[in-house]
């Protein structure tokens, strides 16, 4: 009887006799350590006696993918080292998510990018082109923004003055007679409303 390595082809025969063995033993026997078995193979191409001594390396080993880790953002990739110059490729591509120039966190409303998102948000409470910041009036759609000086002090309400601007706005239906007329206010259509057929 003979048996053949799944791997490596090589075959195994049957022995009789005092010291015989069998051929099917001899093959397993083979095929846990042969060089041409996949589970011995690490990422980086290296060959281990076994899958045992394979794994011990493969924990290690910077081709294997459990230890590179890219950024969401952008292709940048980072790796785990061993040895002198240890790093954790986690850590670092961690680090480096948070200031990464493709990451939208990091980039405002206005298209100013920021080194995290902190500096953004803090920028975007004042920034004119925060949706937050810009208020439109009901009957026109005219924009209202609030803009802020060079100290961080509101220079202009955007909100109060979207209120002022509907009071008088020509939309405005308050402010439209029945004959068509517009007028500045509610009260002045009132008033020529009084006299109008």
């Amino acid at each position: 009887m003979s048996a053949t390595c799944p791997h490596c082809g090589q075959a195994f025969h049957t022995t009789r006799g005092l010291w015989g063995q069998e051929a099917v033993i001899q093959r397993d026997a083979h095929a846990r350590g042969c060089r041409e078995n996949p589970r011995n193979k690490c990422f980086c191409g290296r060959v281990f006696p076994d899958s045992a001594a394979r794994d011990n390396h493969a924990t290690r080993c910077e081709k294997n993918p459990a230890n590179q880790f890219k950024c969401p953002h952008c292709p940048e990739e980072f790796v785990t080292t061993y040895g002198w110059l240890a790093s954790d490729g986690r850590k670092l591509r961690d680090a480096h998510t948070v200031g990464c120039k493709l990451n939208p966190a990091n980039t405002c409303f206005c298209g100013q990018l920021f080194l995290n998102p902190d500096l953004r948000n803090a920028h975007a409470v004042k920034c004119q082109m925060n949706p937050a910041n810009c208020f439109k009036c009901r009957f026109c759609s005219a924009p209202h923004i609030t803009t802020y000086n060079m100290f961080g002090f509101c220079s202009q309400d955007g909100l109060a003055n979207r209120d002022t601007h509907e009071v008088v706005c020509e939309r405005n239906p308050k402010n439209i007679c029945y004959c068509g007329q517009v007028f500045p206010n509610q009260t002045a259509k009132e008033k020529h409303a009084a006299t109008c057929e």
